[in-house]
């Protein structure tokens, strides 16, 4: 059972990037999807630029079933200074919520099992002054009046840049001290 994007989104945002997607497939050996993305022309000449740290680290909890975007969250959350805890089930990150104290929690919105607006009803029931934020690819399909009936204090659109993930962290950071 997949929750994640779809060939057809996937699609979309490829050639919205102007890149190119191709699938090959072959009986009894699989299927191959190849992406190709041009590199943005201010990124090409560039100097790699670190995370920029938030103003104090932050104890972070970040849900997500997709391992690869939950341990680049986790990095980049790491190299700047903040200390995180992990998991890939909306549940299981419930369970953490309540063993651990965090100061945000950042968690997909498409999971199976239970799904992001489950983890921020439960965990704002547990703790109405964390911030949730949400991180979804289904940014336009999101209803606001949902996303406060939820408690999603703050939305992540993927695909995500390293500066977009570290100024929501900052802005959740602040928002904790003001809810």
């Amino acid at each position: 059972k997949g929750t994640g994007l779809g060939l057809n989104v996937s699609y979309g945002i490829i050639r919205g990037h102007h890149g190119e997607i191709t699938v090959e497939s072959q009986v009894g050996h699989g299927t191959t999807v190849s992406i190709k993305l041009p590199i943005a022309p201010e990124l090409q000449s560039a100097p790699q630029q670190q995370p920029t740290p938030s103003a104090r680290p932050g104890s972070i909890l970040v849900i997500d079933d997709d391992d690869m975007i939950r341990e680049l969250l986790c990095e980049l959350l790491r190299t700047a200074g903040h200390t995180v805890g992990q998991t890939g089930s909306g549940r299981e990150g419930i369970r953490l919520f309540q063993q651990g104290s965090f100061d945000l929690v950042l968690t997909d919105l498409g999971m199976p099992e239970c799904s992001g607006w489950e983890v921020a009803s439960a965990i704002k029931k547990i703790a109405p002054h964390t911030p949730i934020a949400l991180i979804t690819g289904w940014v336009l399909a999101l209803d606001r009046g949902k996303l406060k009936e939820a408690g999603v204090d703050l939305v992540l659109n993927k695909p995500f840049q390293v500066a977009e993930v570290m100024a929501l962290v900052v802005e959740g950071l602040e928002l904790r001290k003001k809810i």
